[in-house]
């Protein structure tokens, strides 16, 4: 009878064990805390909307290729950045970091050059 006793009492203690295990394993962090999603230059949010900076409208790119009503602008081939012409600040061109919906980031430079 002892060796039964014994024996359910270390079933016992091995079942604790291992739902305290799995308890502490649910309450552990997730494994992508603190990593940042993935942000692309989605080209189809550009156009047609008004585009803020600090308070005010900074850009506004028409599907039409007018900038700001009155330059132009267009994609280069490698997709993520594009020229304006604007008869009030000259050739320039504009390097996305990443372009979403409603955010962008966007510079003025490659390497370097602050954000626009």
């Amino acid at each position: 009878m002892k060796y039964k006793s014994t024996t359910l009492k270390n079933t016992l203690v091995l079942i604790a064990l291992f739902a305290f295990g799995a308890f502490l394993q649910s309450c552990g962090g997730d494994d992508d805390e603190g990593t940042t999603p993935t942000r692309t230059v989605d080209r189809s949010q550009l156009t047609d909307k008004d585009w803020y900076r600090d308070g005010g409208v900074a850009f506004k790119f028409d599907s039409d290729g007018t900038y700001n009503l009155d330059g132009t602008w267009e994609w280069f081939e490698t997709g993520d950045s594009l020229q304006v012409q604007s008869p009030s600040l000259g050739t320039f061109e504009l390097y996305f970091e990443y372009l979403e919906a409603n955010e962008m980031k966007v510079s003025t430079g490659r390497e370097g050059g602050g954000p626009v």
